[in-house]
């Protein structure tokens, strides 16, 4: 989420090094509107697929969208999850 922050804000340089505490911040907070604000020191690769879907939509609206056209969101996931 922070990459997609950055990347938004067209600061490639600061990829490689620490993110601004600003793009934490928000990262942060979209994590949290997406339920998954425990989850932010977890690898991608120990999420489960539902996780990976809230993780997905945090990513896209880290680009503050106006329009988000979504093609099946919440496919795969528990009825409890959607």
């Amino acid at each position: 989420v922070q990459v997609a922050l950055i990347s938004h804000g067209k600061q490639l340089f600061n990829l490689w090094g620490s993110a601004p505490d600003v793009d934490r911040n928000e990262a942060g907070r979209l994590l949290e509107l997406v339920g998954m604000g425990g989850y932010a020191d977890r690898p991608c690769g120990e999420l489960a697929y539902g996780d990976l879907k809230r993780l997905e939509l945090a990513v896209a609206l880290a680009n503050d969208p106006k329009l988000l056209l979504m093609d099946e969101p919440t496919a795969g996931m528990a009825p409890r999850e959607r």
